[in-house]
């Protein structure tokens, strides 16, 4: 089944802003958790930003951030197709842009 549906909490943190005083480790806690569990009580605790439970995902996370960390052929290919032409003759690629084709691209790699 599809995370996505599962993410509405979640979604409401980051439409609210409330996602922005997190870093990426502890989003990404959070969405483990919820995701993990499964169930309505797990997704509202992962959404409210007073829940410190998040902590006890913080080895599984790194260590999929970890073994994730490498790129692959596929994810290089498709850091830079998203570039802005702020100079005339050398584009600027932005590093959140980088970043996020990147993860795009592992996301839908196929094993």
């Amino acid at each position: 089944m599809s995370g996505r549906k599962r993410w509405t909490h979640l979604d409401q943190m980051v439409r609210s802003g409330m996602a922005e005083e997190m870093s990426p480790l502890e989003r990404a806690c959070r969405a483990a958790h919820a995701e993990h569990n499964d169930d309505l009580v797990s997704r509202r605790e992962a959404a409210d930003p007073t829940w410190g439970g998040w902590l006890a995902w913080t080895d599984v996370v790194r260590a999929v951030l970890l073994a994730a960390r490498e790129p692959t052929e596929f994810m290089e290919m498709n850091a830079v197709y998203n570039v802005s032409d702020t100079a005339q003759d050398s584009p600027r690629y932005e590093p959140a842009d980088v970043w996020r084709n990147m993860i795009d691209a592992l996301l839908v790699e196929k094993p």
